[in-house]
């Protein structure tokens, strides 16, 4: 039996829970750099079949060839994050994409009130029963 569907809250738990496993797709990558957003671009890093990490502001990479996967990272220090850096808080209990209208994919497609019951993700309070 189905859940009854809701609406996200906003409250930024999925932001927080899986921040260290947010990615993006070439696709992404691409848009962003169309749109100049380099302020979302050095987040992401581009891992390559030999282990080598390329920050995702820099030219030059168009195809997936030798590409494993991208990463969200610290450019600091490569350490993924606890939480999410584009989170923003609004009010107590209610949170905010700050790159909303061009978030990843991953992002995008990740709507945990609208899966099974049994699905393993547990951190959204959509999935709680209402009183």
């Amino acid at each position: 039996m189905k859940p009854d569907y809701q609406e996200c809250r906003r409250c930024g738990s999925c932001c927080r829970a899986h921040a260290g496993n947010i990615s993006a797709t070439l696709t992404d990558i691409r848009r962003w750099m169309r749109e100049g957003r380099k302020d979302i671009l050095i987040f992401f890093f581009i891992r390559k079949e030999d282990g080598s990490l390329i920050r995702g502001d820099v030219e030059g990479y168009q195809t997936m060839e030798g590409v494993t996967g991208i990463e969200m990272r610290n450019p600091v220090n490569l350490e993924r994050f606890c939480v999410c850096p584009f989170l923003r808080q609004e009010t107590e209990d209610r949170s905010a994409c700050s790159i909303h209208e061009t978030k990843p994919r991953v992002c995008f497609y990740y709507t945990p009130w609208k899966w099974a019951a049994d699905s393993e993700i547990t951190s959204c309070p959509t999935r709680e029963k209402p009183v």
